[in-house]
């Protein structure tokens, strides 16, 4: 895309964000609109289970915000950059916060979203699927991109913080 757009490649991130999000709105309203049958609903005695599982991709979702640099992700600070003349570039990768446990936490918290929202019906059954197989493989692409880019440091981050939940460690007994 680079050699394609050249310096306007600055307009690149924000364009795919729009896309991804217009192009999303009709499949969403479609899954919550259209008659499927019920396949399983949540229990009154497990729902306390999916507000906790809600509950805990919200909070990663947010934690994870917190590390982003939401401006770059979202592609404002590559436009704001490239009209003022300098490049944007990505700040590097760092392992704070939220990053020092997993990986990938906006995956993880777009897993958990699916998983726990709302009942299963044949409609969602299938967004839910899609979904999660595209956040998985979304993240095995990404880490392919990103040993590319930082090599052994990345390589190093990745033997230490797992990709999707946060086990604690096990120590190896001598």
């Amino acid at each position: 895309m680079q050699r394609l757009l050249g310096p306007r490649l600055a307009y690149y991130r924000l364009f795919y964000v729009l896309i991804s999000t217009i192009t999303f709105i009709p499949v969403l309203y479609l899954q919550l609109t259209i008659d499927s049958p019920l396949l399983w609903g949540w229990p009154p005695a497990l729902r306390v289970l999916q507000a906790a599982g809600l509950g805990v991709s919200l909070l990663i979702f947010f934690l994870a915000g917190r590390q982003y640099d939401q401006a770059f992700f979202f592609g404002v600070r590559q436009i704001r950059e490239y009209r003022a003349g300098t490049s944007a570039h990505f700040s590097g990768f760092v392992a704070t916060g939220i990053l020092r446990r997993m990986r990938h936490p906006y995956y993880t918290a777009g897993i958990l979203l699916m998983l726990f929202w709302g009942s299963l019906t044949w409609a969602n059954l299938i967004m839910k699927v899609v979904g999660i197989a595209y956040f998985v493989i979304g993240a095995f692409l990404e880490e392919k991109k990103l040993l590319a880019e930082y090599g052994d440091a990345y390589r190093r981050y990745r033997q230490e913080v797992p990709m999707f939940l946060p086990w604690p460690k096990l120590r190896r007994r001598a």
